[in-house]
């Protein structure tokens, strides 16, 4: 695990590493030592034992991987867990197991709820009162609805005009306030949507450049690791 120190920026290695302990708890899983949820409720306590060493020796966490297990924490009651089914077409086609991740069966018909749940639940009140701004091309904005619309704030969703009519139809019946852009892919609506979030003091929840997003998105992976190890 590779924490800096505040001030200084320096590198240092935590030689009781977060990763060699989180790897403990799969090898207990796998051999029928822990359950699932036993495990879950570890990493938690993990998580919180490494921020407090952290605290004391005036250190910030910062790996990828801690960042994927607070998200998991944190979206669990609003994705599903979706099942990763393996194709036997496809295995047999190409002489491997080859599994799908059938997050199709998301609430909202995409993966992206993940990184837009992630982000949204993560909003202090003070900034979730003020609502949230994003710009997209159908699945992020459904995704930014489905997450504001649970906490119970605004949102205004920037769409190209050319985005498909039945993804508008679903941002709205969730109460989003959508505007349409000119032009047929999302540059000129996130454009539009940065200098509107800027001038109106409100998050902007960007599709692919926050780390809230990306880690959202990454608890794909760590649920497959943990149906396959």
């Amino acid at each position: 695990m590779v924490i800096r120190v505040c001030e200084a920026g320096r590198p240092f290695v935590l030689k009781a590493t977060f990763l060699w302990r989180h790897d403990a708890l799969d090898r207990e899983v796998a051999a029928g030592q822990s359950t699932a949820a036993q495990r879950a409720e570890r990493e938690i306590n993990l998580l919180g034992e490494l921020r407090d060493a952290g605290t004391v020796i005036g250190l910030s966490v910062s790996h990828p991987q801690v960042a994927t297990i607070e998200a998991a924490t944190r979206i669990e009651p609003h994705v599903l867990r979706t099942p990763l089914l393996t194709s036997d077409p496809l295995s047999g086609r190409h002489g491997a197991d080859i599994a799908i991740k059938c997050e199709h069966l998301q609430r909202t018909g995409s993966f992206k709820v993940r990184g837009s749940a992630n982000v949204v639940h993560s909003l202090s009140p003070d900034l979730a009162t003020e609502g949230v701004i994003t710009a997209s091309s159908g699945n992020h904005g459904i995704g930014v609805a489905t997450a504001a619309a649970s906490r119970g704030f605004a949102c205004t969703i920037y769409l190209p005009e050319a985005a498909a009519p039945s993804k508008i139809a679903q941002i709205r019946r969730l109460g989003a306030e959508i505007v349409l852009v000119e032009g047929t892919d999302t540059s000129r609506a996130e454009m539009a949507a940065r200098r509107a979030a800027e001038e109106r003091g409100v998050t902007y929840v960007s599709p692919y450049n926050d780390q809230r997003i990306i880690a959202g998105q990454g608890t794909i992976g760590k649920e497959m690791l943990e149906h396959k190890p």
